[in-house]
């Protein structure tokens, strides 16, 4: 009889044990989300559900006016039959005044999985200087191949 109350006992500490650590991460979790870079994102011709699905450590905000970054992407034609994306990073709240422009081009024969890979990568880097200033900094890695 002892040997079952202590083995119950040891379960229910264990349990507490797992729940206490769960809730200790997502809230983790949750203040990490809450100090996110909050970008408002403006591409009519971008596969937004993949670079949202693709990007994940920034906040998406509906209204620019809520964003510390809006991002707006517009495309041309080039000569050579493909596309040119320029991106505008406009830098709002904190980071008034820090704006750039970058750009990506695709060639006539790009998928458009190749060229949503490009353009999420162009995002990606010139999101970096915005990101750098935000608590989740530090949980950032970056590599080259």
């Amino acid at each position: 009889m002892k040997m079952k109350k202590t083995n119950s006992i040891l379960k229910f500490c264990i349990l507490i044990a797992l729940l206490t650590s769960a809730d200790f991460a997502y809230s983790q979790l949750s203040n990490a989300r809450e100090s996110a870079l909050r970008i408002f994102y403006d591409c009519d011709m971008c596969d937004e559900e993949f670079i949202k699905k693709e990007l994940t450590y920034v906040n998406y905000v509906r209204d620019s006016k809520e964003a510390q970054v809006h991002i707006l992407v517009t495309s041309e034609s080039t000569g050579n039959g493909g596309d040119k994306y320029s991106f505008f990073f406009i830098g709002q709240m904190e980071f008034k005044g820090q704006n750039d422009t970058l750009t990506v081009c695709s060639n006539a024969d790009a998928t458009s999985d190749e060229i949503r890979k490009k353009q999420l990568q162009t995002m990606k880097i010139g999101l970096m200087r915005y990101v750098a200033k935000t608590p989740i900094a530090s949980n950032i890695s970056i590599a080259y191949p």
